[in-house]
């Protein structure tokens, strides 16, 4: 009868060991790989083109505007990586934090709706100050 227990790896000098800084040990080399590189750079060029061709004519679209979105998703993405640490990655968990993003943006485009806000500094005051604590 075999013994059932903990298991002894033996780790060869040429293999791997996953890291914090670098834990994606299908990859030969620490590196960001070239087609990953390409798509972001052609992502880059087709959202630069169509901010470029569909602004409105004369109007003041400012790059930080833009990266607004890319804010939301970072925060879902925070989100997701937190709950699932609390409480495991679970269809569950995803939807409660893709329903809770969605209704925050859902809420502050009724804001902007109903407020009409004039300058748009103090909400860059208040992300920042946000940001700077360390989230």
């Amino acid at each position: 009868m075999e013994k059932i227990g903990l298991a002894d790896v033996e780790a060869r000098a040429r293999d791997q060991v996953p890291t914090d800084d670098w834990p994606f040990l299908y990859l030969l080399n620490p590196t960001v790989p070239t087609l990953n590189l390409r798509g972001i750079a052609v992502m880059a060029v087709c959202s630069l083109a169509l901010l470029y061709w569909f602004a409105p004519p004369g109007s003041q679209t400012e790059l930080a505007d833009v990266f607004l979105g890319a804010g939301f998703m970072l925060l879902e993405t925070k989100g997701v990586v937190h709950l699932a640490l609390l409480f495991g990655s679970t269809w569950i968990v995803n939807s409660i934090v893709f329903f809770a993003i969605l209704v925050m943006i859902l809420l502050s485009n009724l804001y902007v709706l109903l407020v009409r806000p004039t300058r748009v500094w103090p909400y860059y005051l208040l992300v920042a100050r946000r940001s700077s604590r360390g989230s």
